[in-house]
């Protein structure tokens, strides 16, 4: 759909189906923007630091 933008809500649902492992791909299909746009908006507001990692364990 050109030129259609999506919500910020949207975003943020697209957001966890991708950090859950849902691919760019099928996302792309069911939210009808291209898996570029997808990439490229992970990359720009990095998606992959926020995704929740094991908490660094305390030296003693």
């Amino acid at each position: 759909m050109a030129g259609l933008r999506m919500s910020a809500a949207q975003w943020d649902a697209l957001r966890r189906e991708y950090a859950n492992g849902t691919s760019a791909k099928a996302l792309a299909k069911r939210y009808q923007v291209s898996p570029l746009t997808i990439y490229s908006r992970a990359s720009g507001e990095r998606w992959r630091d926020a995704i929740s990692q094991p908490a660094a364990k305390e030296v003693k």
